[in-house]
């Protein structure tokens, strides 16, 4: 008796078996196997759910001597697995997001009443939308928007107060509706126009009067669509900031402080400002480490870190630069404010308790150089040069010390 076996997913089963959650696809019973003869044929279609809203089927088919393809119970038995094989296993795409997902907002824009009842009637049984927001005119519109993010708008082109040409460009300028698509109702039906609509944001058009069907079916899109763009946002800027962060500390990446420090030269030396650097050390951290472990030396990184955090101005921009070094860059700072700065750092730093895992108490030191731009520097590298100089005089001056960097 031969075996052959069969895997995937049915959207319409001819079996009935027990009602699947609502929303989800109909299918055979998940409890049990179920057993069916027919004719000289059996089988038995085991069918199990493998994710929210679908089904995979393992279906043995036992071969008799009368189930060849030919005979009628046969060719049933066979036209009904195919139909079951057929259909990939996987997550029900009918659904934009799984209960309990991210909520949305759909605002109408359209100067009729019943129109915007008409629209509301239609999308509410889909679900895609936890709040719909209605206005009369485009100016009602965008005061919607001022206090509410909006995920879609539908706009009716000839609408009343602003028109949906000129409000095209007044959403796009919204934080609160800058990426929602925007979908807009027209009779207008002039493909050259519609074309420079679609140029300028437009995300999509119909025809009034309005399949509401379709209509249902394209926000379905469109939101899936903004979906994946916010998550796509997202993750750029989590990337972003993980490529110019120190995990550790939250001070900025060697790179990016580099970078900052090479258009704050160019600036510098162009327009005539200021521009000091602090170049700081964690005293003994490597003791610490020895004494207390590694934790320890994290913790003390970080409460060092957030005492220069706590007192940068925003245009100032403090990085880790190797183990235990930080490099700040000070622009349109002289080295005289630069310094006293530098001091309030070293003394916070000299006062302040950390913790090992323990729970014990120790406390660190921070030496500073501290270099200003001067006229015989050709390059940034000459500036960190000066500043590491001045480092390496407080270290060897006993630690705990700020240094100021001589002349080029």
């Amino acid at each position: 008796m031969g075996e052959r076996f069969l895997a995937g997913a049915t959207k319409k089963n001819r079996f009935r078996g027990e009602n699947p959650e609502p929303g989800r696809r109909r299918g055979v019973s998940l409890s049990e196997p179920r057993v069916i003869a027919s004719g000289h044929l059996s089988f038995s279609l085991v069918v199990n759910r493998t994710g929210p809203g679908c089904y995979g089927s393992r279906a043995p088919f036992f071969s008799g001597p009368d189930s060849r393809s030919d005979h009628p119970a046969g060719r049933r038995i066979l036209k009904i697995l195919a139909a079951i094989a057929d259909t990939p296993s996987g997550p029900d795409t009918a659904s934009v997001d799984p209960p309990g997902g991210p909520l949305a907002t759909l605002l109408l824009i359209d100067h009729s009443e019943t129109h915007r009842a008409q629209l509301r009637a239609a999308v509410e049984p889909s679900g895609l939308f936890d709040e719909i927001l209605e206005a009369p005119d485009g100016i009602a519109g965008l005061r919607a928007v001022l206090d509410k993010s909006v995920d879609v708008v539908v706009c009716r082109l000839a609408v009343a107060g602003l028109d949906g040409a000129k409000l095209l460009p007044a959403l796009q300028a919204q934080p609160q509706t800058a990426a929602a698509p925007l979908v807009f109702l027209t009779s207008e039906d002039d493909p050259e126009w519609r074309a420079r609509m679609l140029d300028a944001g437009a995300s999509d058009f119909f025809t009034m009067p309005v399949h509401f069907g379709e209509l249902v079916s394209k926000l379905r899109i469109h939101l899936r669509l903004k979906r994946l763009q916010d998550d796509l946002r997202v993750k750029n800027e989590t990337l972003g900031r993980l490529s110019t962060v120190d995990g550790l500390t939250g001070l900025r990446t060697r790179r990016y402080v580099d970078d900052v420090l090479s258009v704050e030269f160019l600036r510098a030396r162009r327009y005539g400002n200021a521009l000091t650097i602090l170049m700081g050390d964690i005293d003994h951290l490597k003791k610490v480490n020895d004494d207390y472990g590694h934790l320890a030396g994290d913790a003390a990184l970080r409460g060092v870190a957030s005492v220069l955090l706590h007192d940068l101005r925003n245009t100032d921009v403090a990085g880790r630069c190797g183990g235990e070094e930080i490099l700040v860059v000070l622009a349109q700072n002289e080295i005289s404010g630069a310094k006293i700065l530098a001091e309030r750092w070293r003394s916070a730093v000299e006062e302040a308790r950390f913790a090992d895992p323990a729970g014990q108490a120790f406390g660190v030191t921070l030496s500073i150089g501290v270099a200003s731009l001067e006229k015989g520097m050709a390059s940034p590298e000459a500036l960190v040069g000066a500043a590491d100089a001045a480092l390496c005089r407080a270290k060897e001056s006993g630690h705990n010390r700020v240094e100021l960097a001589g002349p080029a």
